[in-house]
């Protein structure tokens, strides 16, 4: 299995690089999920389809802290 963390927080996303350390099952990306309402941004597409790819994956799922 793979996961991939989306944190648009810096101070969050560095405390996680920190703690979690280089991982070959974790991929750490620094950015907003939300291209707009509907859309993803296209690098966390690009990065879920490089991972499924190099990990032979046919599934996947997505976890999500909603804001309020």
């Amino acid at each position: 299995g793979a996961v991939i963390s989306v944190e648009l927080d810096s101070a969050f996303h560095h405390v996680a690089k920190q703690i979690l350390g280089p991982r070959p099952n974790l991929t750490l990306l620094h950015a907003d999920i939300l291209k707009s309402k509907n859309e993803m941004q296209p690098i966390v597409m690009e990065t879920i389809a490089k991972v499924r790819q190099e990990r032979g994956l046919k599934n996947f799922k997505l976890v999500a802290n909603l804001p309020y």
